[in-house]
């Protein structure tokens, strides 16, 4: 009886998605709520969330006691109702910030299965290409993020479902409405680079089916500009034009022409960057890159005839975008990994035997080493930061997954990808899996932001101004519910003076990077401010942890003169 319920469910396409929905879902809100808010984009979209709420301005967004241009308002809206449940209590704070990631990555994944349904792919390719996309690194990253890749990632993913549907089932005012609107909530959540993905595949549509008639396209620029213009024109005016100048001409312009906050660079081999991010993040998919490979090049037959020529140009023209732009981050491709996922499942279906045993063999070695590699680094690297506590959780994940990645190997050095792929999956959701509940709470006993937040709150009074010197740690805003200046130095003021002005001034506290504790003492005494010497000297308190987004242990101390 459980053999014919499973082939019924594995027969039924409805099933599958909901069962692959349900599984998507699970693993990515596993751990949503076990570590703190991480350094520094999270904190940022979760407390100009939580300020849309309780500020009540719905149009722009702030941070800090500041405008918060780096990002359009779709995202935040989508967090606020989140956040609400937990000003009332319902959830906690990370849940609440963290679960929209959650839901787009689950909801996209099962987008990606839909359109290789459309695709020509079997019930049960589609649905693991939809596994695929929801266990690879960059994906699972971005599912347990407080930021506006997941969302992103979900409406380039439903626009491309629209853009699918049109070239295989011809125009419909239901795929209008959903590409143009996608497109515009795109926009809406991250600006001009949202609409990168879509573009690219809507060349791949024109360069197979031709170019559509000007009276749709007007019809959708239309469609495309009403809701942007119905947020910007409020915004621009409430922020003076600012959040045109800096939205889109630093966030943007100035992103793309030179590296921002050290992402990128303009030596050659930054051109070369994403050849070697996306196979990392790929993980553990990576090893069946070789078929994919051969679908994009138009060396596999698909069902659909075009499907080469579509893939190829969502996925390359949106590295070859993100590749001339000279700021570059891993998670910035993610919205064409789904034409990622189709192709190699693609490949898989189709059966194809062009790539040599010899090249396979090799790779199935290259996995093995790959797996024991694993094994070794992951609990080592806990060891090497000194998080004890971690190494044996670590070591369970690594173990689960080289597992898995070992028999997936085995198979592949038979040939037999289709069990190899069903053992990388399991392997796959398990690891995530135990990694988000025991690792992630023993890693999260160390983090900065959670000592801080913990720590400080007793030292600093309700009528103290609060600094920060030598880091930009956005968290502490979130977890101390309070503005807290980031000390910068001017042509003018250098930045230490601006310090040593802080430490003088009653009720003003200041937060100090240890490693930058001398460079203060330093001037203060060549000054003979013995009073600023002894601020330094004896702080008022004084917390240490890990920063992972600077991969190392910090130490901060607090100094000052508190309020009366």
């Amino acid at each position: 009886m459980n053999r014919e319920r499973l082939q019924a469910l594995l027969r039924s396409p409805a099933a599958l998605m909901w069962a692959l929905f349900v599984i998507c879902l699970v693993l990515n809100v596993s751990g949503l709520n076990r570590v703190v808010l991480l350094d520094i984009d999270e904190p940022r979209f979760a407390e100009a969330s939580r300020n849309m709420l309780r500020g009540g301005d719905l149009i722009v967004p702030w941070f800090n006691g500041a405008v918060r241009f780096d990002k359009p308002v779709l995202i935040y809206w989508v967090q606020a109702p989140f956040m609400l449940a937990a000003d009332q209590g319902v959830v906690g704070w990370e849940l609440a910030a963290r679960l929209p990631s959650a839901l787009a990555v689950a909801i996209a994944s099962v987008l990606v299965a839909s359109i290789g349904r459309l695709l020509g792919l079997r019930s049960v390719h589609a649905a693991l290409a939809g596994l695929m996309l929801n266990t690879c690194v960059q994906a699972q990253i971005m599912g347990h993020a407080a930021t506006a890749d997941a969302l992103l990632l979900l409406l380039a993913t439903c626009v491309a479902h629209g853009q699918l549907r049109r070239f295989v089932h011809g125009p419909s005012a239901a795929s209008f409405v959903q590409v143009w609107l996608g497109a515009s909530a795109c926009f809406l959540t991250k600006g001009p680079p949202g609409l990168v993905a879509p573009a690219a595949l809507a060349v791949g549509v024109m360069l197979v089916k031709g170019r559509p008639s000007w009276r749709a396209v007007a019809g959708g620029l239309v469609l495309f500009l009403v809701p942007i213009l119905l947020w910007a024109i409020p915004a621009i005016l409430r922020t003076n034009g600012d959040f045109l100048y800096v939205g889109l001409g630093k966030h943007v312009l100035e992103r793309s022409l030179r590296p921002f906050e050290g992402h990128g660079g303009f030596a050659p081999w930054w051109y070369l960057f994403y050849f070697g991010s996306i196979p990392l993040t790929f993980l553990p998919w990576s090893f069946w890159l070789p078929g994919a490979l051969r679908v994009l090049l138009g060396r596999v037959t698909a069902p659909i005839p075009g499907t080469a020529r579509l893939l190829a140009t969502w996925l390359g023209g949106t590295v070859l975008v993100f590749t001339i732009a000279t700021s570059k981050l891993p998670h910035y491709p993610l919205p064409a990994f789904p034409a990622l996922c189709l192709a190699t499942v693609l490949w898989l279906q189709a059966a194809d035997e062009g790539i040599s045993q010899t090249w396979w063999r090799g790779i199935a070695v290259g996995m093995a080493v790959f797996a024991v590699g694993v094994v070794i680094g992951l609990p080592a690297t806990f060891i090497v930061f000194d998080m004890h506590n971690a190494v044996l959780p670590a070591a369970s994940v690594a173990l689960t997954l080289a597992v898995g990645l070992l028999v997936a190997a085995r198979c592949m050095w038979q040939r037999q990808h289709r069990a190899g792929m069903l053992a990388t999956g399991s392997a796959a959701v398990l690891a995530f899996s135990l990694l988000t509940s025991m690792l992630l709470p023993r890693f999260n006993e160390h983090q900065l932001a959670r000592v801080a937040g913990r720590d400080l709150p007793p030292h600093v009074r309700n009528n103290d101004k609060l600094h920060i010197y030598g880091l930009v740690m956005p968290s502490l805003t979130f977890y101390l519910g309070r503005t807290v200046e980031r000390i910068r130095g001017t042509k003018e003021v250098p930045e230490v003076d601006r310090g040593l002005e802080v430490i003088a001034t009653q009720g003003s506290l200041l937060l100090v990077r240890d490693k930058r504790l001398a460079e203060l003492r330093q001037v203060a005494v060549s000054r003979g401010r013995l009073d600023l010497v002894r601020a330094l000297d004896a702080p008022l308190s004084r917390v240490c942890g890990f920063m992972p987004s600077k991969g190392r242990w910090i130490g901060l101390s607090l100094v000052g003169r508190r309020a009366p």
